[in-house]
């Protein structure tokens, strides 16, 4: 019996092969910037009954200076603790109140807020937006009690092997880059992290100028007028530009391989980490479309490989870090309890060394273009996820970024694969392999593989 989602994929097979594409909503957006130097976007969808609001803020790990490590993500916390119009609790007790939902979320590159309302009470989320944005409380008590939320985030995430793993190795591959530290911060930089410094913080990052607003729903343009009335009473100039420069901060890549090993957990985990583009680059989309080929379902190369046939690993993963700078490619591997990590790596490295010299099936990439399509539509089906991606997409890229990505995966060919795969597939020459290994087990981490 098929899912829906493997339904979805089967009917996108004509589409992929004819040529036929899906509708192009992101082209309806209205996009203009206001006098404070706020970035909106508006993008009218009559079929629903809801708006959703997205603030993106350019303000990630990107964006910390020494000594504010975690800093942007504490500040994504302390917006839902008090303003001077809403008080602690009050955000959360208003959107319950009003039959909606929020969250945040950040990441290495940006901090984004968002809301869904019913189209006849979405306006108080402008009205808490222009608020946090210009006058956030930071009350000294406050930070204080949230400090210690965000100690024990840290402290899950320090039980987990999967995520001390993936923190040593990332760490180790970007070496000093702000997209090797932990989001999180650690516990030094979090102390060092009062109220006072906070607000310094906020104030550099917290500008109109620094932000993309993205309405999405059952709004016209007549919405730039509350946008205009509720954010004109933010008393802060426009700073910077809600675009990121990549070129600020640029990784340096260790040369050769390096290997990490670390005894945790029940079972053995490996995670190889290489040296990718950033989102921009016009390698993204092949190199996209091969890590799916690689290790996109049950019938990537990997999983057939390593799961169904030898029966070496429970689990594999890949990753395409889509950042402004120079990202990550991040291979994750879970054994089978008993298997040797020799024998897993060894087959990894020969299917990664497949790629690269014996090269990929026309089967293989028409069916990673209809897995690629059918995600791209699942991906954007509610005004809360549209409303998300476009004030990222403003935020970080251009107007233009959601629909080049999607043109260029369904583009790429048999060549562009091919040369993705030399270029981003050599361990040898930079990158980072993890061993996270149970107790009393042990591992010749430092003698060469056939990479």
């Amino acid at each position: 019996v098929l899912s829906p989602r493997d339904l979805f994929v089967k009917s996108m097979k004509n589409r992929v092969k004819t040529g036929a594409q899906p509708h192009k909503w992101t082209a309806e957006c209205h996009i203009e910037r206001l006098e404070d130097g706020l970035t909106t976007c508006i993008l009218p969808h009559r079929g629903s009954r809801l708006v959703a609001t997205a603030l993106c803020y350019g303000a990630g790990s990107l964006q910390e200076n020494a000594g504010e490590e975690g800093g942007a993500h504490f500040l994504e916390h302390m917006m839902f603790k008090g303003s001077s119009r809403y008080p602690c609790g009050e955000i959360d007790r208003l959107t319950q109140a009003f039959g909606g939902s929020n969250n945040a979320f950040t990441s290495h590159d940006c901090t984004l807020y968002y809301f869904s309302f019913a189209s006849d009470r979405w306006k108080v989320a402008l009205e808490i937006e222009a608020d946090r944005m210009a006058n956030l409380t930071l009350d000294p008590e406050a930070v204080d009690s949230e400090r210690k939320v965000i100690f024990e985030e840290l402290a899950r995430a320090e039980a987990d092997p999967w995520d001390v793993l993936d923190g040593e190795v990332r760490s180790e591959l970007y070496d000093g880059h702000p997209y090797g530290r932990k989001i999180l911060g650690s516990r030094q930089s979090l102390e060092g992290l009062g109220s006072d410094r906070l607000r310094v913080l906020h104030e550099r990052l917290y500008s109109p100028g620094n932000a993309v607003l993205a309405l999405v729903g059952d709004v016209d343009l007549k919405a730039l007028d509350e946008i205009r009335s509720r954010f004109s009473q933010t008393t802060r100039t426009p700073d910077g530009d809600s675009s990121i420069d990549p070129k600020l901060k640029i990784p340096k890549w260790p040369s050769g391989l390096r290997r990490i090993e670390r005894h945790m957990g029940e079972v053995a985990r490996f995670m190889a980490a290489l040296p990718g583009p950033s989102a921009q680059s016009g390698d993204f989309a092949a190199l996209r479309l091969l890590l799916a080929i690689l290790a996109g379902g049950r019938c990537s190369r990997l999983y057939r490989n390593l799961v169904d046939d030898s029966h070496l690993c429970s689990t594999v993963m890949a990753d395409l870090g889509e950042s402004v700078a120079p990202g990550a490619v991040v291979f994750a591997l879970e054994a089978v309890p008993g298997i040797a990590p020799e024998a897993i790596e060894d087959s990894f490295w020969k299917i990664l060394r497949e790629a690269r010299e014996t090269g990929i099936t026309e089967v293989e990439i028409e069916r990673a273009k209809r897995m690629f399509l059918a995600d791209w539509v699942f991906g954007f089906e509610t005004v809360q996820s549209r409303a998300a991606a476009l004030a990222q997409a403003l935020c970080l890229f251009d107007q233009g970024y959601l629909e080049r990505q999607r043109t260029q995966v369904l583009a790429t060919t048999l060549k562009d694969l091919s040369n993705v795969a030399e270029k981003y597939l050599q361990p040898t020459e930079s990158g980072i392999a993890g061993w996270s290994l149970p107790v009393g087990e042990n591992y010749v981490s430092s003698g060469s593989r056939d990479c």
